[in-house]
C-alpha cells in the first residue's frame, strides 16, 4: 500500500493592496480584519502591515499551505478586500512618483529595502508577491519568526486601537500612552526598572532625528512641548498610575503645574507592571478607550514575547550581533552635535550594555515592537520622533531626571567617559537647579538638551 504523500510546506506570501486615499483604517477594519479571521479559522497565520515602497499600500502577510491559499486565502481576499475596494474605492490623486523617488531612495537605504521602488502599484489594486521576511536584516530565521509572531498576536489589539481612533481618541495620544506604558513596565534596568530609566531611549531616538534635522526642527519640537506641557506631564503621571498604586518616588510638580493635576488611582494594583492585572488601576485618570485596561492588555500581549526572545537568545538560537563602531551604528555624524553620543562613543561599558546585556536587549526589542505597532496604527515616522521628544521632556520634568546625566553616569562608571563631558553635565545640572522655573525663550520653551543615541542604536 502506498503511503500518504508528504504534506506541502507552508509558504509566506503577501497581498499588496494599493490604496492612496485617507480611509485606510476602515479598509483594515472592514475588509482586512475579516480575511485575517477567516485565515485563522483554517490554521493560516496572517497579519497586516502598512508600507511605502512602490507607493502607499497595505501588505496582508499570510503563511499557509498552497492548498489553503487556493481554497481559503485567495478567495477571501478577492471577496472581502476586493469587494471593499469596489464599494469604497480610493479617489485620491496618484502620488507623484518622480517627486517621491529621492525620499524613497533615502528610506530604502535607511531601512535596507532592496526591492524596486517603481512603478507604483495602481490605486485600488491587489498584487500577490512572495513575502520578503527580511532575514538578512533581522539576523536569523528565528528572529523573523518571532517578529511574525508579534504581529499575529497583536492583530486584535491593532483592531481595538483603530476602533478607538475611529471613536475619537487622537492617534498620537494613544501612541504616546503605549510608549509610556512600555517604558514604565518593561524596562529591566537593575537600579530602577521604571520609566525613569526607560525614557532614555525616547531621548535617544528623538535626538537621532533632531541632530541632523537642523535648528528649526528642534525649535518646533520645543515649542510643541511648551504649548502642551501640562497635558504631557499629566499623561506621564496617569500612565504610571495605571500600573502603580502610588507613583514610585517623589513626583515634583512642573513649573506652574499643581502636583495634584492628575491624581493617582485610589485602588492599589496588585503589582506594578503586572501583565495579568486589569483591575483598572488608574482608570480614574485615563478614560477608555485607550485607558488603563487598554494599556494593561498591551503589556500583557508583548511581555511574554520578551521572555520568549530572552530564552532563545540565551540558548544561542538568536546569535549575538557584533558590537558596531560609530559609523556602522549610524552615530558617527552626530558626535559633533551631541555630548551623549560622544560619551557613548568613548564608553566600552555602555556599548557592552547596549549589545550584550540581555535585560537591555529585551527592553530594546519591546520598544522596537511598540514602534512597529505604531506604524501599523498609521503613525508617521516624523510623528514618532516628535512623541519621543515630548515623552522624554515630560518624564524629565515630572521626575527631575536627565537623560544626559544618566548616560554620563553609566559611562563614567567605566572609567572611560570624557572629563569634559562630565564637567559640562555638572554645569548643566547646576544651571538647571538654579533656574528650574525660568523660561529660556520667548515661546516659553526650554533650552534644547543634548541627548543620547540615535534611532539606529535603539538605545
Amino acid at each position: 500500500m502506498a503511503g500518504n504523500p508528504p504534506a506541502a510546506e507552508p509558504q509566506w506570501r503577501a497581498a499588496h493592496v494599493a490604496y492612496f486615499g485617507d480611509d485606510t483604517d476602515q479598509l483594515i477594519l472592514r475588509a482586512v480584519r475579516p480575511v485575517i479571521e477567516r485565515c485563522a479559522a483554517h490554521g493560516a497565520a496572517a497579519h497586516v502591515l502598512r508600507h511605502w515602497r512602490r507607493g502607499p499600500h497595505l501588505r496582508l502577510v499570510v503563511r499557509a499551505t498552497p492548498a489553503v491559499f487556493a481554497e481559503v486565502v485567495e478567495p477571501a481576499v478577492r471577496e472581502l478586500i476586493g469587494g471593499h475596494l469596489r464599494a469604497h474605492p480610493s479617489t485620491a490623486p496618484a502620488p507623484d512618483e518622480d517627486a517621491l523617488l529621492p525620499l524613497h531612495r533615502r528610506l530604502a537605504e535607511a531601512e535596507r529595502e532592496t526591492g524596486p521602488l517603481t512603478p507604483f502599484y495602481p490605486d485600488n489594486s491587489i498584487t500577490w508577491e512572495e513575502h520578503d521576511r527580511r532575514i538578512d536584516v533581522l539576523g536569523c530565521p528565528v528572529g523573523a519568526d518571532e517578529l511574525a509572531l508579534f504581529y499575529e498576536r497583536t492583530n486584535d489589539l491593532l483592531f481595538e486601537h483603530l476602533e478607538a481612533v475611529a471613536a475619537g481618541l487622537p492617534r498620537e495620544t494613544l501612541a504616546l500612552r503605549l510608549m509610556l506604558a512600555t517604558a514604565h513596565t518593561l524596562c529591566r534596568h537593575p537600579q530602577d526598572p521604571s520609566i525613569r530609566r526607560g525614557f532614555v531611549s525616547f531621548r535617544s531616538h528623538a535626538e537621532g532625528y533632531l541632530s541632523t534635522a537642523g535648528p528649526r526642527a528642534r525649535q518646533g519640537f520645543e515649542q510643541r512641548y511648551a504649548a502642551n506641557r501640562a497635558v504631557l506631564t499629566a499623561q506621564v503621571r496617569a500612565v504610571v498610575a495605571a500600573f502603580d498604586p502610588v507613583p514610585p518616588g517623589p513626583v515634583p510638580p512642573g513649573p506652574g503645574l499643581p502636583a495634584t493635576d492628575v491624581p493617582a488611582s485610589a485602588t492599589p494594583a496588585p503589582g506594578r507592571g503586572s501583565a495579568s492585572d486589569t483591575s483598572g488601576a488608574g482608570a480614574g485618570t485615563l478614560a477608555e478607550p485607550g485607558g488603563a485596561a487598554t494599556l494593561h492588555r498591551w503589556v500583557a500581549a508583548i511581555d511574554p514575547l520578551g521572555s520568549r526572545w530572552t530564552a532563545l537568545y540565551e540558548a544561542g538560537e538568536i546569535p549575538e550581533a557584533e558590537i558596531p563602531d560609530d559609523e556602522e551604528n549610524g552615530i558617527g555624524g552626530l558626535l559633533s552635535a551631541s555630548p551623549l553620543h560622544r560619551a557613548i562613543s568613548g564608553s566600552a561599558t555602555y556599548k557592552r550594555m547596549m549589545y550584550r546585556d540581555p535585560r537591555f536587549l529585551r527592553y530594546r526589542l519591546m520598544l522596537n515592537y511598540t514602534y512597529l505597532h505604531l506604524t501599523r496604527l498609521g503613525l508617521p515616522g516624523l510623528s514618532r520622533y516628535l512623541l519621543c521628544h515630548l515623552a522624554a521632556d515630560a518624564v524629565e520634568e515630572v521626575y527631575g531626571v536627565s537623560a544626559l546625566r544618566l548616560v554620563l553616569a553609566t559611562a563614567e562608571n567605566s572609567g572611560t567617559a570624557s572629563g569634559t563631558e562630565a564637567e559640562k553635565a555638572k554645569e548643566t545640572k547646576e544651571t538647571e537647579e538654579t533656574e528650574e522655573t525660568k523660561e529660556t525663550d520667548e515661546s516659553g520653551g526650554r533650552a534644547p538638551r543634548a541627548v543620547v543615541a540615535p534611532a539606529r542604536t535603539r538605545g
